[in-house]
C-alpha cells in the first residue's frame, strides 16, 4: 500500500489532473489496442464496465465540487466518496494492466500520469504452465463464491510464483459449451475468494466458467476445462 501512496496524487486537484490524463490517453483506441486493452478484450471489458463508470461518477461530482458556489457539505461528502471509490480501481488499472506490461513504454506511463519504470535487473515473472483449480460455494441466494487455488493444492492458499491473479471467464447459458469464446463475461481475482452476484430472476440458471492464471506482466496461462454451477 505504501508504494501506491508514493505515486497516487493526494491533493484533489492533482489527483484530478492525474486520472484525467490517464483517461484522455486511453480515449485513443490505437493506444488501447497497442497496449492490449482494446475494446472486446477481457482487460478492455474491465476498463469499460468497471473503471469508466466509477470515473464518470467521480468526474460529474468533481465538476460540481470544483465550482465553489456549489461546494456545499453534501456535495463535498458525495465528491469525496466518489473519489475514494475510484482510487482503488485506478490503482488496479496501473498495477494489473500497465506497470509491468511489456507492451507499455515509459512514454505511455508518463503520458498517463504513472511513474516510469526503473532499470533494475529483476527476473521476469513466469507464464503459468497449468490452470487454477477452484471450489464453488453457494452461501446465499444469487451468490456464487469461487475459492481459487493452485491445481492440486486445495488446502494451500496463495497464487503460483509471479502470478498476479486469476481470470474467470463465465456466462449464463441454457446449453453446455466446450468453447471458451462462448464465455462472454470476464472477472479478475487477485485475492481469493471471488464472489459473483446475480439478480433474482437468474436463480436456478446455470453458469459455465473457466479459469486461468495471469502473471504480473499481463501474460496468461492455459484455461481450465469449462465447468458449471447452479445459481442458488
Amino acid at each position: 500500500m505504501s508504494r501506491f501512496a508514493d505515486w497516487l496524487k493526494k491533493n484533489h486537484r492533482d489527483f484530478y489532473d492525474q486520472i484525467t490524463s490517464t483517461v484522455n490517453y486511453l480515449s485513443n483506441p490505437a493506444n488501447r489496442d497497442r497496449m492490449g486493452i482494446g475494446a472486446g478484450t477481457p482487460q478492455g471489458n474491465w476498463y469499460d464496465t468497471v473503471f469508466l463508470p466509477l470515473f464518470s461518477a467521480y468526474l460529474a461530482l468533481w465538476v460540481l465540487w470544483n465550482d465553489e458556489v456549489n461546494r456545499t457539505p453534501g456535495i463535498t461528502d458525495d465528491f469525496e466518496d466518489a473519489e475514494k471509490a475510484v482510487q482503488p480501481e485506478y490503482r488496479q488499472l496501473y498495477t494489473a494492466f500497465f506497470k509491468t506490461n511489456p507492451l507499455v513504454t515509459n512514454h505511455d506511463l508518463l503520458a498517463m500520469g504513472f511513474p516510469e519504470r526503473g532499470s533494475g535487473g529483476n527476473h521476469p515473472a513466469p507464464v503459468a504452465t497449468d490452470f487454477p483449480d477452484c471450489d464453488v460455494d453457494t452461501p446465499s441466494p444469487g451468490r456464487l463464491v469461487f475459492h481459487i487455488f493452485e491445481k492440486g493444492k486445495k488446502h494451500k492458499k496463495g497464487k503460483p510464483a509471479g502470478q498476479h491473479g486469476a481470470e474467470v471467464l463465465w456466462a449464463i447459458r441454457d446449453t453446455p459449451t466446450t468453447e471458451w469464446s462462448d464465455l462472454v463475461h470476464s472477472s479478475f481475482d487477485t485475492n481469493s475468494p471471488l464472489t459473483l452476484t446475480f439478480e433474482g430472476h437468474d436463480r436456478g440458471k446455470t453458469v459455465y466458467y473457466a479459469l486461468r492464471w495471469e502473471n504480473t506482466r499481463g501474460e496468461k496461462g492455459p484455461f481450465s476445462p469449462i465447468q458449471s454451477a447452479i445459481i442458488p
